[in-house]
């Protein structure tokens, strides 16, 4: 080849790996031990950021004395995106300033972010949401909602290099907060979460949760004083007074101190790693439908795209005038552009995976899309296709487990419901042999034997603590898992699976109801006293 051949060879080369939708714009999966990331983005970069999610893992360990252990039943996904654009297709109503986010739920869980912007604080969105994943899945108890974030802001500001680790880095953010916002009082902090504050209050609480956690860990002495504080807690003792009595002065006195620590400027504090060696990693170019469809798999498992209810009836709805009139064509506008969205949505999905109609992505994506917010019956015939075509598709399998097991609770007779989850059942078990350790198979089956004589039996105590283990995130799972062990009195088992959603910082409906089912506990063991 010519010297001017090779290098038109070469800049068409270079041009191909720029274009959009070619080369760069291809999906890799970066597979460690413990994580599994998915980039569009140049392999370089993927395969870094796995390593650095190992790292992470090695740190927290290394603080919390956990002994190094093999892959986990399940690895934790993420999925870095390239921009606001692309985190819409999983989370349509995502703000520009949001950069990633991580859900937990009995359909799925797993991370998006937006890849590193070079603002110096791109790792912390990932490391604060996997800080949680990990404090629920290695060190759950009872802890104060503040301290859930604390201990997420905390180590999210780790800065990971291959000869050492830096810990008590602060976020820019959260400086900015502290420096020039209002200060939110520490007892507010130690008895509010953050659903109970006041919008201008809510930057305050995440950036003095993670001050107070810095101060508090910084000096040993300190350090066993929160030890001492969240046992109390843990104890059922209430937050603001559990502290006073952990570290011995007025909250005023420690806040305080609190201000003085940070005006006199906050620490970090560096580990040297020596032998130091990159974790190995595995990566993998997905099929062309990932590029069309991944994204859209993961909004799928989120449920966004269901038709919505009726909207409620409100107290204004008879008024007449202006302003009642305003706010109904609001409303009206809001569900107009919704459903607008909402069958956009469902199109796209059906134009796409129809380039792929014996793609197991393509066609799982569509089949969940059909079944939640489409045409149902289409949704169970993908299932059952695919099914026909590998008997071993165990996702497959649970997914129709999961249209049974609907359909089961819309019987109308007891003995056809009863049929339909002796169905669902018998799917699960199926699913679950050919991929054991998936805790939606198991959360499904323990589901599906409701209604048994003898439900809640050991093997569903069994089988809801196997799904538990599996995903001590999912507050659903909890909550169902409580429910049989309260059904079987078995009060010292259930207490500690709801513990952890009662405290829920950002609270919610789950965390609701796990204080209404603690409070019944406590009702039903005052009896037997």
């Amino acid at each position: 080849m010519s010297r001017s051949r090779a290098l038109l060879a070469s800049i068409v080369a270079v041009v191909a790996l720029l274009a959009p939708g070619l080369a760069q714009a291809k999906w890799m999966k970066a597979e460690t031990e413990r994580f599994v990331v998915y980039s569009n983005g140049d392999e370089w970069t993927l395969r870094e950021y796995a390593v650095k999610l190992e790292d992470f893992e090695t740190l927290l360990r290394m603080f919390f004395a956990l002994k190094p252990e093999g892959a986990p039943p399940r690895k934790f996904e993420i999925y870095l995106v390239s921009n606001t654009d692309e985190l819409r297709r999983v989370a349509p109503r995502a703000s520009e300033s949001l950069a990633g986010f991580y859900t937990a739920s009995p359909n799925a869980i797993f991370a998006v972010a937006i890849r590193a912007r070079g603002d110096g604080d791109e790792d912390d969105t990932i490391f604060h949401e996997y800080a949680h994943h990990f404090m629920m899945q290695y060190l759950a108890g009872s802890y104060p909602g503040w301290l859930v974030e604390g201990f997420a802001e905390y180590y999210m500001t780790a800065r990971l290099k291959p000869g050492s680790f830096e810990i008590g880095t602060f976020n820019s953010g959260r400086a900015y907060t502290l420096l020039n916002g209002p200060w939110t009082p520490t007892e507010v902090v130690l008895t509010r979460r953050t659903s109970d504050l006041r919008r201008d209050q809510v930057f305050g609480y995440y950036a003095q949760s993670w001050l107070m956690t810095h101060y508090m860990l910084a000096d040993p002495a300190r350090r066993q004083q929160l030890f001492a504080y969240v046992r109390l807690v843990a104890q059922g003792k209430e937050s603001a007074a559990a502290w006073v009595e952990a570290t011995g002065e007025s909250i005023e006195a420690f806040d305080a101190r609190l201000k003085v620590y940070m005006r006199k400027g906050i620490p970090s504090v560096r580990f040297k790693r020596t032998a130091y060696t990159p974790a190995p990693v595995t990566i993998t170019v997905l099929p062309p439908s990932a590029d069309d469809l991944l994204l859209e798999s993961l909004r799928a498992t989120l449920g966004g795209f269901r038709k919505p209810d009726e909207p409620p009836e409100t107290d204004d709805e008879d008024e007449e005038g202006p302003k009642a009139g305003g706010k109904r064509a609001g409303r009206d506008a809001d569900a107009a552009a919704y459903e607008k969205e909402r069958l956009a949505f469902i199109d796209r999905v059906r134009t796409r995976a129809a380039k792929y109609p014996t793609d197991g992505l393509a066609q799982r994506t569509l089949a969940r899309v059909e079944l939640e917010g489409g045409d149902k019956a289409a949704g169970v015939a993908i299932l059952d296709r695919l099914i026909a075509a590998d008997a071993q598709d165990a996702e497959a399998l649970r997914l129709k487990a999961e249209v049974v097991l609907a359909d089961a609770y819309d019987a109308e007779t007891y003995d056809a419901r009863r049929a339909l989850l002796n169905e669902a059942g018998r799917l699960f078990l199926k699913a679950n042999r050919i991929q054991p350790n998936e805790y939606r198979t198991l959360f499904g089956y323990a589901i599906s034997r409701q209604g048994e004589r003898d439900y809640p039996n050991d093997n569903v105590l069994d089988v809801f603590d196997s799904a538990v283990a599996l995903a001590p995130q999912v507050d659903d799972i909890r909550i169902a898992a409580a429910r049989a062990f309260m059904r079987r009195k078995l009060y010292s088992e259930a207490v500690p699976l709801l513990l952890p959603v009662a405290n829920d910082p950002h609270g919610g409906p789950g965390s609701e109801i796990a204080r209404v089912m603690l409070k019944e506990i406590e009702a039903e063991r005052a009896k037997g006293a």
